[in-house]
């Protein structure tokens, strides 16, 4: 029995799975992205530009701490 080949076929799927979960978590946080991006844009056009001016950098330190996460 060759348990090499099999082991080698797990391994693939288990890469292939984690590669999909990977580009969902991608996607998702893309949108999330955008969706704050919007918020943004929406409270500059509200007229309350220093509320975006702190929303804005409250999001992009955000982002910043949770890429450099383990």
């Amino acid at each position: 029995m060759d348990t090499g080949k099999s082991t080698s076929s797990n391994d693939e799927r288990a890469l292939a799975q984690a590669m999909q979960e990977l580009a969902s978590t991608i996607r998702e946080a893309g949108e999330c992205l955008l969706d704050l991006q919007q918020a943004v844009d929406t409270l500059r056009l509200a007229n309350d530009p220093t509320l975006a001016r702190v929303v804005d950098r409250e999001t992009a330190a955000c982002m910043r701490a949770a890429m450099r996460r383990d």
